[in-house]
């Protein structure tokens, strides 16, 4: 490698003319790849396909093998590609590197979209779970602190907000759920 970085084009090719890895790790679920399709159906191609140019794997892909299956799903032709020029062993680590690299959501941000709309991205329960739960981590911080400093019986008012009841409920076990409906019966708004 140089200190220069290697410049890189973007080319469109016939997406038949590629060669999906035999043995690629990454595998996608038939809900992912149909949440796949609509995105590219919706937005196109967001993220070119990645392409080792050495004369000995010409053609190979290295990463964009999912986007490559939904364009010959499709029939788009051509497609955005970008080439690299790889051995054997950067080929593997580019590929691995991909797929492994792609860091993780801050839960805390994405708390302040509408739990509908991450589910028609594909989000998950679990993942909405994770959202709100950071969303109300900043609750939970203070009423720690405050029951810390007063070391006192408290009562607690707060607030679910009506749009994320569900998400709330489906956090909670059978028990917490059980309180939050006590104290609401006693007056207290949730």
């Amino acid at each position: 490698m140089t200190d220069t970085p290697e410049k890189i084009s973007l080319v469109y090719v016939n997406p038949k003319d590629l060669i999906p890895f035999e043995d690629n790790e990454r595998k996608i679920s038939h809900e992912d790849f149909q949440q796949l399709v609509a995105s590219i159906k919706r937005l196109g191609f967001i993220d070119p396909v990645i392409v080792n140019a050495n004369p000995k794997r010409k053609n190979i892909v290295i990463g964009g093998h999912q986007r490559l299956l939904v364009a010959l799903e499709l029939g788009l032709n051509p497609i955005p590609v970008v080439y690299r020029n790889y051995t054997v062993e950067q080929e593997t680590e580019a590929r691995l590197r991909l797929n492994r690299n792609q860091g993780e959501y801050d839960w805390q941000k994405l708390a302040k979209f509408d739990a509908e709309y991450l589910v028609s991205l594909g989000f998950n329960q679990e993942e909405i779970n994770l959202a709100l739960a950071a969303d109300f981590s900043e609750i939970d911080n203070k009423l720690k602190q405050e029951i810390n400093n007063t070391r006192t019986t408290a009562t607690v008012v707060f607030t679910i907000p009506a749009d994320k009841e569900m998400w709330v409920k489906g956090i909670c076990n059978d028990n917490d759920w059980d309180l939050l409906k006590i104290l609401d019966k006693a007056g207290h708004k949730q």
